[in-house]
């Protein structure tokens, strides 16, 4: 089984006034192939962080100070941004919980069919019927029932549940390798019960039967002991892969 990302000594400072001060430090993470890794750590720990450093979306003031971000052996910081657009449209794509910006940016503007052709159509060009096809067979894989029945329809429309379950599909139909989820306990908020197990139950199908790899931040032990192989803790910027811990014998 090979490596998927491996974040190594990653240090980033972030800028205040003439103050800059160290938020992560030397943090390092390992995500294998078919794997589900939880990191687990309160608010301001540095999760989100961690997040926006591997897909440089880190605010302003923040900068890496040292380490590496390597996607299959390939270091990710020395790349331009063009280099880095096309794999992270699609082998490794992040899911954020929806905010009131995004609905309005664009939630609002485009239906579930153009979002799903989005994604679809960036390497090859298709008939609309053999697009409707797919695009109803990966809204299915993110446990989307019925899905010939939203393609017509706008993303603010459905329940907050499936909008998360929406962006899912399209990591998917992008061909995504490895999909980052963060801020899971957020996400879950706006999920009832049912909501939330049938999520879970779907992620570990992915990882199960088609190899999908997950890499989830979360305050919430619970939501990783239910869902991922490992989890390791991150604590005020500090996070090491030798301390992740075996999640199979806590499994709900």
């Amino acid at each position: 089984m090979g490596t998927l990302l491996n974040v190594e000594n990653l240090s980033v400072s972030l800028k205040a006034g003439n103050q800059e001060r160290t938020v992560l430090s030397s943090v390092s993470l390992k995500v294998d192939e078919g794997e589900i890794l939880g990191v687990v750590g309160e608010a301001l720990s540095g999760k989100s962080l961690t997040a926006s450093a591997i897909f440089r979306l880190l605010p302003g003031g923040a900068r890496v100070l040292s380490g590496r971000i390597r996607y299959r052996e390939q270091d990710l910081l020395p790349l331009e941004e063009a280099e880095l657009y096309p794999l992270y449209q699609e082998k490794l794509q992040l899911i954020r919980p929806f905010t009131g910006a995004e609905l309005v940016e664009s939630i609002n503007y485009y239906k579930v069919r153009e979002h799903m052709a989005d994604a679809l159509t960036r390497k090859e060009k298709m008939s609309r019927s053999v697009l409707t096809s797919r695009a109803e067979y990966y809204l299915a894989k993110a446990g989307i029932p019925e899905p010939s029945d939203i393609l017509e329809r706008y993303p603010n429309s459905l329940p907050y549940a499936m909008r998360q379950q929406l962006y899912l599909a399209k990591a998917l139909a992008g061909g995504a390798e490895l999909v980052v989820l963060d801020d899971m306990d957020t996400c879950f908020k706006g999920f009832t019960e049912e909501e939330k197990q049938t999520f879970v139950s779907v992620l570990q199908r992915l990882r199960d039967y088609d190899g999908l790899s997950l890499l989830i931040f979360t305050r919430d032990f619970d939501i990783a002991s239910s869902l991922c192989d490992r989890a390791m803790p991150i604590q005020e910027g500090y996070a090491f892969a030798d301390s992740a811990i075996e999640l199979s014998g806590y499994r709900l």
